[in-house]
């Protein structure tokens, strides 16, 4: 058995200490403080006077009785240990309780862990909730070094390229790597330090291992010094690359719809002003000059195919940088010169883009040029209508990314406005014309359907007319012979809708309707010229052609053998032209639609007018490949404006003495 401790005065010991103090003598408390009488639940020290000590302790371990405590303590000198004080109604507290075995006694001595047990399991859900928390928590010392983190803080800073041992050893300043961004941290800790509460925020980016870009925000609280300093603070490190990348989302689809907005009142201006224009070259330059007006673009420029090359030339140009337009070669073709937004645009007849000119690899033939004009991005618009692209319009803007898919849509749009603003002005030039050019062409070996079975069959084929349908095909009427008109419709019928639509009166010659396409067509209305007649002859097409006086005849032979190589200019002839006959057809009185006009002429040349009729309503409708009720419905309208222009021409005292237009032959 080891020495007992020297007795002790427990009764100043325990009037000293805010512990519960008591002294055993054999099983049963001697003397207890007030303190340990509140600890079992009793109101004065007296009340544990007698009492058993082991039945007021429950040892952690069940199996060893209470007792058996004392008894170590007697052993050994000392036991400490923890506990469960009972209290009054067999509620328990614990205890950390050290038993000294004295002269007098054995002194135990008994703490309530209550409150710290608390505080402890309160600590623990904080740390939980700092270890679950998708934020980092920190606390920097008055140093701004990192004192205490949770797992999250190490974790997002890692993302950043900094260890954990590194971010212990830093100051907070350097892990903030951008100059920018650590200069909104300074004053950020000014304006918490100069106000209340004290807070501030600031964010820190930088691109990851993976190339990514990683954006965090920081919250802190600072404990501020009177004279303007701090001694550290506490804050939490949040990831908000997510909500960053949304709101430039936003902010840049707030951006293009600003954008796309100013675009279309742009375009509407431009589309106002380009139907006002009369020519094709006021026309182009009204566009240019309103989009290098505009602050969205630096300059923008217009170019045609030259005539016996694949090079576009510009033909009007507008904005600051024009002489870029001047140093410049852009082709069609597939060669280096033309693989650039506009020969894209002008082979494939779609809006094409360059998003980035620094680092598009198809615009490195114009890049130097370019940045040395601060441009960004390009956009090239064909000019299109009908099947037919007139030019290209080229656009400039100083900032990447400047054309959006919306507004790419707008342009498109523009671009096909502008082309039927051209189509309309060539269309007008010839039908005002009052002396035109007439000149007749013979093409070689043409890739036309109606070619290629005419020189099957080895028949003569004479163009009576043609409509054009709308949907990028004609509507051809070619005159033959009665017993070759079958012999045709069998060989081109499998290809194209092909049928007889009049006769003569012994059927000797027949008019055949065929409903195809025609290159041929196509390229002499692009020109602005007009096919008044026609033979097909042993593989080879002869046609008479009106163009305006206006037109140079050689650029638009050139043209044409652009299409055809082996075309011949056979003869050119210039007569005057009477307008006055058609001028009351074209002026605001008779306000016909393509599709009234298409089923007008159609109706003519298929001989529905003729009486008795040679093709029915039923018959023009499948040539269109329209409904009949839709026919009949275009006819009412169009023979409802005809007459009444007609009225209107003959009505008047003037006009009663002149012949009517009708009347006039």
């Amino acid at each position: 058995m080891s020495e007992q401790t020297p007795a002790v005065d427990a009764t100043q010991i325990g009037a000293a200490s805010s512990d519960g103090v008591g002294v055993v003598d054999g099983a049963e408390y001697a003397y207890a403080n007030d303190a340990l009488a509140a600890v079992h639940g009793r109101e004065h020290g007296g009340d544990l006077i007698g009492q058993a000590w082991a039945d007021l302790y429950a040892p952690e371990d069940p199996s060893a009785p209470a007792r058996d405590l004392l008894d170590r303590a007697r052993d050994a000198g000392e036991w400490s240990g923890r506990v469960s004080g009972r209290r009054p109604g067999g509620d328990e507290v614990p205890l950390d309780l050290t038993l000294r075995s004295t002269e007098g006694g054995v002194v135990c001595v008994a703490r309530d862990l209550t409150d710290r047990l608390e505080r402890e399991r309160e600590l623990d859900r904080y740390e939980t909730i700092l270890d679950t928390v998708d934020d980092g928590v920190y606390v920097l010392d008055e140093d701004l070094r990192v004192d205490t983190a949770n797992g999250r803080f190490f974790e997002l800073l890692a993302a950043f390229g900094f260890s954990r041992e590194e971010v212990r050893e830093m100051h907070a300043h350097d892990l903030v790597v951008d100059e920018d961004e650590r200069a909104q941290l300074e004053a950020a800790i000014e304006q918490a330090i100069e106000r209340e509460p004290h807070t501030g925020s600031f964010e820190m980016s930088a691109e990851t291992p993976d190339g990514d870009e990683i954006v965090c925000e920081s919250r802190f609280r600072l404990y501020p010094e009177p004279e303007g300093e701090h001694r550290g603070c506490i804050g939490i490190l949040r990831d908000v690359t997510d909500r960053t990348e949304r709101e430039r989302r936003l902010e840049r689809q707030r951006d293009e719809l600003d954008t796309l907005n100013r675009i279309n009142e742009l375009l509407l201006v431009v589309s106002r002003d380009l139907f006002e224009s009369p020519e094709q070259g006021a026309i182009e330059q009204t566009v240019c000059d309103r989009l290098a007006d505009s602050d969205l673009y630096q300059f923008a420029w217009i170019g045609t195919p030259e005539v016996g090359s694949d090079r576009l030339v510009p033909d009007v140009s507008a904005g600051v940088d024009c002489d870029y337009v001047a140093s410049i070669t852009v082709t069609t073709d597939e060669s280096e010169t033309g693989r650039g937004p506009a020969g894209r645009a002008f082979r494939s007849g779609e809006v094409q883009v360059s998003h980035d000119v620094a680092t598009d690899p198809t615009f490195e033939p114009w890049r130097e040029a370019a940045l040395d004009r601060d441009v960004r991005s390009a956009a090239a618009v064909p000019l299109t209508y009908d099947g037919t692209t007139y030019g290209v319009l080229a656009v400039y803007a100083d900032r990447p990314l400047a054309f959006s898919r919306r507004e790419q849509r707008g342009f498109e749009i523009l671009g096909e406005a502008i082309g039927y603003a051209i189509n309309a002005t060539r269309t007008r030039q010839l039908l005002f014309a009052e002396r035109v050019v007439e000149l007749e062409l013979r093409l070689t070996a043409p890739n036309e359907l109606v070619v290629e079975a005419a020189e099957r069959l080895g028949c003569r084929l004479s163009l009576e007319g043609y409509v054009a349908t709308g949907d990028e095909s004609w509507l051809l009427y070619f005159a033959l012979s009665g017993a070759e008109a079958d012999r045709f419709i069998d060989v081109a019928g499998p290809e194209a809708a092909v049928e007889v639509v009049r006769s003569d009166g012994d059927g000797s010659e027949r008019i055949v309707a065929i409903r195809t396409r025609s290159q041929l067509l196509d390229s002499i209305g692009a020109l602005g010229g007009r096919v008044t007649g026609g033979t097909i002859d042993d593989g080879r097409g002869t046609f008479v052609v009106e163009i305006p006086q206006s037109t140079d005849v050689r650029e638009f032979v050139e043209q044409a053998r652009s299409s055809y190589p082996g075309t011949e200019l056979l003869a050119k002839r210039e007569h005057e032209r009477s307008v006055e006959r058609l001028a009351w057809l074209c002026d605001d009185t008779v306000d016909l639609t393509d599709r009234q006009r298409q089923a007008l002429e159609a109706a003519h040349h298929a001989g529905y007018f003729e009486w008795p009729r040679e093709s029915t309503a039923e018959d023009v409708a499948d040539l269109l490949d329209i409904a009949r009720p839709t026919l009949q419905a275009h006819l009412r309208k169009a023979e409802q404006e005809l007459v009444a222009a007609f009225i209107a021409a003959g009505s008047g005292p003037a006009n009663r003495e002149a012949k009517s237009p009708l009347t006039d032959r």
